[in-house]
């Protein structure tokens, strides 16, 4: 459908926009957001249930890394969890999903003849994931205007003057982008407007020559000192100003991820300092426990 009703014009340009944007009306649409809510629980749940049927003994932690449009879907799902009941089994799965998520609005409008229309209907239905999650990774994330336009921010429950953020399971987010991605947008001014004054944190650049300090990675070592938790990573992997930032921008900025090694071993650093192994040492494993039986952690 979308081939037929496109402009032929200026294709590269079209090209990316029904790539990206396009995905994100589908689903604030009421027809297909519930359809994609669960399918993606659906596919993480049997995804999770057969890596540990497969390893049995792993107790480790579950990181999830998702991009785009699957980081508004991720964060709705993590920001609808009931973190009282981890880890159950598939076939405890309920029958029906929980109620419509309280923070999700459903308002009328009324029109001079006197006709009321229901305007986003809250009838969506949150599924439930069946494990516990430690980390999300979003990666050229539209979460924050998602956020915004939705008036997420403007509800009670939005935290404000905040120096970190955490989802009711207690999972960490990590608002990850190509500076000159044009999907991605930063979420730390969202939980405090002091936010805004520092630079996003950078993701260390480890396979350049990293540029000499400036006074913005300065400015971004602060809220460390003050001991904020950082949300916002930039990656340094490509030009961000003049011809080749716009160049970049169209072409493969919203793509890069999957191709950065800098964010690989970002993610991997940051997993891995969490302590996965140092917390308990019973969780180290000999090379041939590892075959015979699977990871751990």
């Amino acid at each position: 459908i979308m081939s037929n009703i496109t402009l032929p014009t200026v294709p590269s340009v079209r090209e990316v926009i029904n790539g990206t944007m396009i995905d994100v009306l589908y689903y604030r649409s009421p027809v297909y957001g519930q359809q994609l809510i669960d399918v993606v629980a659906k596919l993480l749940n049997e995804k999770v249930a057969l890596y540990k049927k497969e390893f049995p003994h792993f107790s480790g932690q579950v990181s999830l890394y998702c991009h785009s449009l699957g980081s508004v879907i991720m964060f709705d799902l993590l920001q609808n969890q009931h973190p009282t009941k981890p880890d159950l089994p598939v076939s405890e799965t309920p029958g029906t999903a929980p109620p419509p998520n309280p923070k999700r609005r459903s308002s009328t409008v009324e029109y001079p003849e006197g006709e009321v229309l229901e305007e986003m209907a809250d009838t969506w239905q949150w599924p439930q994931l069946m494990f516990k999650v430690d980390n999300m990774f979003a990666l050229g994330s539209p979460v924050a205007i998602m956020l915004t336009t939705r008036g997420d921010i403007d509800e009670d429950w939005w935290p404000r003057n905040a120096t970190s953020f955490s989802f009711p399971g207690g999972a960490r987010l990590f608002n990850i982008f190509d500076p000159t991605d044009p999907v991605a947008f930063r979420f730390e001014p969202l939980i405090n407007p002091r936010f805004a004054q520092l630079p996003a944190a950078l993701v260390p650049a480890r396979h350049r020559r990293t540029a000499p300090a400036t006074e913005d990675t300065q400015k971004a070592a602060r809220a460390d000192f003050f001991g904020w938790q950082r949300i916002d990573y930039a990656l340094q992997e490509g030009s961000d100003s003049g011809l080749m930032g716009h160049i970049r921008a169209i072409s493969n900025a919203h793509h890069c991820y999957w191709l950065s090694k800098d964010l690989s071993l970002f993610m991997l650093d940051t997993i891995l300092t969490q302590k996965l192994y140092v917390q308990d040492p019973g969780l180290s494993q000999d090379a041939r426990e590892v075959e015979e039986f699977g990871p751990r952690a």
